[in-house]
């Protein structure tokens, strides 16, 4: 099989081979795809049955282990399937098949592959002369072609297995409700904030949180509410880390460690502070 790459030996591969942004044909996707219905061997195709015949006894590459082919066919199995049609596990008798699509760049392509029962179809629908077909998806015209085949094939019923966990996690195996108290809204805990100046002349920071009868400490030094507008407005005398603390009224807090940095790089007039 044969990854197709232009400018092979200009370029070397990249991440968009990770993502699908290489050239494969049609049939060396049924080869991959056929390898992972056979337990991760890949084995070339038999476009004949006397191909077949001369192939049966093959060995074939271990591409995958088999582990590792079962488990992406179960993942491939949870796919919705097309619109308007019921998923094969809430219908009784039919095939359940593990399946995907894919688009190409600029629409040219429509594909969808599938593995169900000893099958594996692959549906191309694009243009003969390759161009563009604007907004056709491989799962809007190529995925119904695919069901349709399957439809028609004699595959034995099968039911996906489970790739859920067997039990709940930790943290999820008892729900405790959520500690009542002051929740602080800015600055955010351990976040980095940048501001225009220090000391008593700057523009400050303006503290929010959601609670009743607030109090603001920094440092465990108390920080008073302007007396017109009521917001808390903190002046940080330098730049460094702190210690943002909120208490309610009953004596419930919340805090945040924060890193003041100096020196405000937007345009001037912009506030230091959120609105």
């Amino acid at each position: 099989m044969n990854l197709d790459r232009p400018q092979a030996k200009a370029r070397d591969p990249g991440l968009a081979i990770a993502l699908g942004g290489v050239g494969v044909t049609l049939r060396d996707l049924a080869v991959l795809y056929a390898a992972l219905g056979d337990g991760g061997i890949a084995k070339p195709l038999a476009l004949t049955e006397a191909d077949a015949e001369l192939r049966r006894h093959e060995r074939g590459h271990r591409l995958v282990r088999a582990e590792a082919a079962g488990q992406v066919l179960d993942i491939l199995r949870e796919t919705a399937p097309p619109t308007g049609l019921s998923p094969a596990a809430l219908t009784r008798g039919r095939a359940v098949m593990a399946f995907k699509t894919g688009t190409s760049y600029g629409f040219r392509d429509a594909l969808s592959a599938g593995v169900v029962g000893g099958y594996v179809v692959i549906v191309w629908t694009g243009r003969a002369d390759g161009g563009a077909r604007g907004g056709l998806t491989g799962r809007d015209s190529a995925l119904p072609l695919l069901f349709e085949v399957a439809d028609r094939l004699d595959a034995r019923p099968t039911a996906p297995h489970p790739i859920a966990p067997k039990s709940a996690p930790p943290a999820l195996g008892e729900l405790q409700p959520a500690q009542a108290g002051p929740r602080l809204i800015f600055p955010p805990d351990r976040s980095t904030v940048q501001v225009d100046g220090f000391g008593p002349s700057a523009r400050g920071l303006a503290l929010a949180a959601g609670g009743e009868r607030l109090v603001w400490y920094v440092g465990g030094a108390p920080l008073k509410a302007d007396p017109v507008s009521g917001r808390v407005i903190w002046r940080p005398a330098s730049a460094g880390f702190y210690t943002v603390t909120v208490m309610d009224g009953e004596g419930r807090k919340a805090e945040a460690r924060v890193r003041i940095k100096g020196g405000w790089p937007g345009p001037r007039g912009l506030p230091a502070r959120p609105p």
